[in-house]
């Protein structure tokens, strides 16, 4: 059993994914705000329409995955192929056209070393389907002892890191809705339970998973407040993250939010039935490996091109005509996240929705529901459900 990360680790860690930089006045090119080589999560706002034309490459050990969120009230641009940026920090999107986040919509980024360009894996507001993406939307369920919260915005966020799950919350104050008193106990995604056997510290009463912060909303750029530590508790058989101060234990303090201030809960805990080393790019010790197969001639059935099995980035193509794919083999190891490609000039590789020519534990589930499909360019996240032995698009 792994050992679990200590109060130190996980602030770190937490500090060290997230960054907001001061807003955008002004188009940018070969964008590289501090920090932005090891964040994961990159929110953003302008104070007007504004451009990104490239961010920078990644190198070394920086974040090839990355998560950029518009929290402003205005339109932010990421542009497809701009040569105002330098070929390797520029952007392709899907359809080879300029991607416009609106206020509060988001988009997954990732690095494709073959080509040297950021990828857009996923579009917000529907457009023909979506993408499995690096943090993967739930339905978020926050209450608390006391008095609820009863949060405007409330934005909930999960992914897979070796044998935990990172879950994230946010929720903007305003003067029309409060934070709520007691402590907070926040649900984990519907199928998923806390595995209790790994939470042991001897010196705590109950362990700690991570911590709530305070996002300063007139100094953006300033590093969160940590307010509250979190803990694991049991209540009648559900299990939920407790943000608060459990019996015996000492809290930081009280929340002092002001009107526009964001609050995020971040924490990480371990779940029941994953092995450490699973999942996630970046955590557990998973490492990008990208593979091209043979392109395609005709429909595929199980699909399973060499080294299938320990690839992060897939990249596809057809010998120029349409073909389906209804299922790939089922993970072997910990890689059950990957990124699909198509590279190809023409053809569009449709990845079909529950086809029974493809064994079941094969088989994937598409969103939409007739099938997902992958035009060229087009780029999309496979993730394996263990619960219902299924591919996933989300």
């Amino acid at each position: 059993m792994p050992a679990q990360p200590t109060k130190e680790t996980l602030v770190n860690a937490t500090l060290a994914t997230t960054i907001s930089p001061t807003g955008l006045t002004a188009d940018q090119n070969d964008y590289d705000p501090t920090g932005f080589g090891t964040a994961d999560e990159v929110r953003l706002s302008t104070d007007a329409s504004r451009t990104i034309t490239g961010f920078a490459a990644p190198t070394g050990t920086e974040q090839t995955r990355k998560t950029v969120i518009n929290v402003g009230s205005n339109d932010l641009v990421l542009a497809h192929e701009d040569v105002l940026s330098l070929a390797a920090n520029r952007l392709v999107t899907a359809d080879a056209a300029n991607l416009t986040l609106t206020a509060g919509q988001a988009a997954n980024i990732a690095y494709d070393t073959t080509t040297t360009r950021w990828r857009v894996l996923s579009s917000p507001g529907g457009g023909g389907g979506s993408a499995q993406t690096e943090w993967t939307v739930f339905t978020p369920v926050l209450r608390a002892t006391t008095t609820d919260p009863t949060p405007g915005l409330l934005e909930a966020y999960w992914r897979r890191e070796g044998d935990s799950m990172r879950i994230r919350y946010w929720f903007e104050y305003t003067a029309s809705n409060q934070a709520g008193s007691g402590t907070y106990h926040i649900d984990l995604p519907v199928g998923y339970s806390l595995d209790a056997s790994k939470l042991v510290d001897p010196s705590e009463t109950a362990p700690v998973l991570g911590y709530g912060f305070i996002w300063d909303s007139s100094n953006p750029t300033d590093p969160p407040t940590p307010l509250w530590p979190a803990y694991a508790e049991s209540i009648p058989g559900i299990y939920f993250l407790v943000f608060g101060q459990p019996a015996g234990l000492s809290n930081s303090g009280p929340i002092t939010p002001t009107t526009g201030d964001w609050i995020q809960f971040e924490i990480l805990v371990p779940i029941e039935g994953w092995a450490a080393g699973g999942g996630e790019s970046g955590g557990g010790g998973v490492t990008e490996s990208t593979i091209s197969p043979t392109a395609l001639s005709a429909d595929a059935d199980d699909y399973a091109p060499t080294d299938w099995q320990t690839a992060t980035i897939v990249r596809l193509s057809t010998d120029g005509s349409d073909y389906d794919i209804t299922g790939f083999a089922a993970p072997t190891g910990d890689v059950i996240r990957k990124t699909l490609i198509n590279v190809g000039g023409t053809g569009t590789i449709t990845l079909k929705n529950e086809d029974t020519n493809s064994t079941a534990a094969n088989r994937t589930i598409t969103s939409p529901g007739s099938g997902f499909a992958m035009l060229p360019n087009d780029a999309v996240e496979l993730l394996y459900d263990e619960v219902s032995t299924r591919w996933r698009t989300v």
